[in-house]
């Protein structure tokens, strides 16, 4: 079934308006448990932090789109890491659960060109979880390109 609705924009749609909230509703703790993990998830991130955004039919519509795509699209993007000429610098957090800071990170930094990696304390969702680590990784690179 899954296959269906990747392929059929007809089915996919029908699917995300009738089932698409309900269900991401549903899975919303478990969801952004994982992707917030080891850290935990804003009392008021559905609302404030936009989570809640994800649970419209369009956006579960988009999700199922990207999921279908993402090895494609993901090969091709980093295919033209060794393309890049803007200076790159990346932030992980050590115990990211969504993405494997030591293979992805390391992987780009090998691939890019005078790319950077720096690894701080927490999860994937670091702007939101660690405001003042995430600033000051922001300044850093702000201030290192305006040299």
């Amino acid at each position: 079934m899954a296959s269906a609705i990747e392929g059929n924009p007809g089915a996919r749609a029908l699917f995300a308006n009738l089932f698409g909230t309900p269900i991401s509703r549903a899975a919303y703790g478990l969801r952004w448990g994982k992707i917030f993990a080891p850290d935990p998830v804003p009392a008021d991130f559905a609302t404030r932090g936009g989570g809640g955004l994800g649970d419209r039919p369009v956006s579960v519509n988009a999700a199922l789109v990207e999921l279908a795509s993402a090895d494609i699209d993901l090969t091709a993007i980093v295919s033209r890491y060794a393309d890049l000429t803007i200076p790159v610098a990346l932030l992980y957090g050590r115990d990211d659960q969504a993405i494997a800071p030591t293979i992805d990170g390391d992987r780009a930094v090998e691939a890019i060109p005078g790319a950077t990696l720096e690894m701080t304390d927490g999860g994937h969702m670091l702007p939101v979880a660690h405001q003042q680590a995430s600033a000051a990784f922001v300044r850093k690179c702000a201030e290192h390109v305006l040299r």
